[in-house]
């Protein structure tokens, strides 16, 4: 048994030095902790009776409810330096010069100076997977759908447990659907999108006359909500008409774009875009958003 150890730990060395990515990544922990990493592969067999409940869990996991979309970066290692320099001379001078003639000659001089010189280091690491889930969002700036740095304690997959996730910038709402009618959005099951990590093809499960729109003539047009959440896990809940929004086009073009916050962090990506009409006939944004979770 010690010899297998010994064989193991041997093997997970020869795999970490031969993977520059991962021996980067160990060495810049232990300077930052002052600790020895040790870095295990996930492909490694553990006991057997260890093995068969896993096994057992993640068959139960997969069958009683569909994994986030799983992209972006899983474990970050930035690190930012900015250095500036900046310089300046003002230089005012002003006299009488009286020659030996007997003339007088008056002058002023201005003299301004200056210099800037700016560098920046920028290191990012990234490795594994962040997971994202991708609610259906309507924009009523004319901008697109934007996140604001903020987050929020909220259950965004559905399973109970409480996600951190980015609040939406002003002038943008979830689509939603009140299914119990308790006049709140009570989980991510509730919007367009977290439960099968298609937003748009949720939506026209509900287009009863198959037009490709979502309008008065389908029945869950006047169920369906706009939810702007708050940072307390609130937020306001209006309807459709309240907005002025008079009919949902189920089309939609792929359209990839990270939001990123003010420090550069990861928030979520647009994945896809369509539009909405309003009752006076202007069009405006509705898109699919994955949150990073």
């Amino acid at each position: 048994m010690a010899t297998q150890t010994a064989e193991t730990q041997e093997t997970r060395n020869d795999q970490t030095d031969s993977d520059p990515t991962l021996s980067l990544i160990r060495l810049m922990v232990e300077f930052i902790t002052g600790k020895p990493v040790r870095i295990f592969s996930m492909a490694e067999p553990a006991a057997d009776a260890g093995s068969q409940a896993a096994t057992a869990d993640q068959s139960t996991q997969a069958s009683a409810a569909p994994f986030p979309t799983a992209t972006g970066p899983g474990l970050a290692f930035e690190h930012h330096v900015r250095r500036e320099e900046t310089e300046q001379l003002d230089l005012s001078t002003e006299g009488v010069i009286n020659t030996a003639d007997g003339r007088s000659i008056s002058f002023r001089l201005d003299l301004t100076m200056s210099r800037h010189y700016a560098e920046q280091l920028d290191i990012s690491l990234r490795t594994g997977s962040a997971r994202r889930t991708d609610p259906l969002v309507l924009n009523f700036s004319g901008t697109g759908a934007q996140l604001s740095n903020q987050r929020v304690r909220f259950d965004l997959n559905g399973d109970g447990q409480q996600e951190n996730v980015a609040l939406l910038a002003e002038g943008n709402a979830y689509l939603a659907l009140d299914r119990n009618n308790n006049g709140q959005i009570d989980n991510g099951l509730e919007l367009f999108g977290p439960a099968s990590n298609s937003g748009f093809a949720e939506l026209a499960r509900y287009d009863d006359d198959g037009n490709g729109w979502i309008d008065e003539n389908d029945a869950v047009f006047k169920q369906l909500s706009l939810w702007t959440p708050d940072r307390n896990g609130g937020g306001t809940l209006e309807s459709l008409a309240q907005k002025g929004v008079g009919a949902l086009y189920l089309g939609q073009t792929r359209s990839p774009f990270e939001l990123r916050g003010a420090g550069n962090q990861d928030l979520g990506a647009v994945t896809a875009s369509g539009l909405y009409l309003s009752e006076t006939g202007k069009a405006g944004f509705m898109q699919e958003i994955d949150l990073t979770v």
